[in-house]
């Protein structure tokens, strides 16, 4: 359990840091999270790495945390940069059938800004739907993503051999 000195101490580094943080963040990071957000990550990891900390006065201690700081925007970056790397293709459903319906014909993500959250949520139901996919049978998985291409369904049935 981190000493109430300790917890002064990251206190009174707290704005340091945090300027730290707004200067030295990507502008890929600033994008999903806020220089905020950066230091309470910041601040959670040297709260949970304070028994590793051998050498308890301030020049270490600050050193320590602003070496806590680096890696933790190290290691947010490559999370954005990996999640921008392997964006796949995404299929597009309708919600309606009818080609004529503007309303809510087409759900476009590109449509609002996303937040962290939402990018997590959509990037579980893109896993959710490909491990979906990989348990249909093959002809099944053929239709689905036909129909997402909007082929038509005479197409697809001359495609399956049918009459």
């Amino acid at each position: 359990m981190p000493s109430s000195q300790f917890r002064d101490l990251l206190l009174s580094r707290r704005s340091e840091l945090l300027g730290f943080l707004r200067r030295h963040a990507p502008q890929a990071v600033l994008r999903y999270e806020s220089p905020e957000d950066l230091l309470q990550g910041t601040l959670t990891l040297a709260l949970e790495g304070f028994a590793k900390l051998e050498e308890r006065n301030d020049d270490s201690t600050r050193a320590w945390l602003f070496r806590i700081a680096r890696n933790h925007l190290a290691d947010r970056t490559r999370y954005w940069m990996a999640l921008k790397r392997r964006s796949g293709k995404v299929l597009r459903f309708e919600i309606s059938r009818s080609e004529s319906a503007t309303d809510m014909s087409a759900w476009d993500p590109k449509a609002s800004q996303t937040s962290p959250s939402q990018c997590a949520m959509r990037r579980e139901q893109l896993v959710t739907a490909v491990k979906a996919m990989n348990l249909l049978m093959e002809r099944d998985r053929n239709l689905v993503t036909w129909t997402a291409h909007k082929i038509p369904l005479s197409e697809q049935a001359s495609k399956l051999g049918l009459g």
